[in-house]
């Protein structure tokens, strides 16, 4: 987080900027945590934050259940196809 400051801002850069940075630290503190202390470099004062860490799942635990389709039905052939020879009728 970057706090800039300009013209006559400096001058309140110590004590303002300062209060700005905590003040939001603390609004943030349950999703990220304070890396880099506010610091003031040149016209600018930051402070580095990252994210906190979840839980993470359990890997060998309890996995969620996969959709299940029914198994494929091989069509009926009503008429003979192509590929089969023509059945031959005796008559007599």
């Amino acid at each position: 987080m970057t706090v800039r400051f300009r013209g006559r801002e400096l001058a309140y850069a110590s004590q303002s900027g300062f209060e700005v940075l905590k003040h939001i630290v603390e609004a943030i503190a349950d999703v990220a945590k304070v890396e880099s202390a506010p610091k003031m470099e040149g016209k600018t004062m930051m402070a580095i934050v990252s994210p906190t860490t979840h839980k993470k799942k359990p890997v060998g635990g309890a996995e969620k259940p996969q959709a299940t389709t029914p198994p494929p039905v091989a069509p009926k052939a009503a008429t003979p196809s192509a590929t089969e020879p023509p059945s031959q009728k005796l008559e007599g």
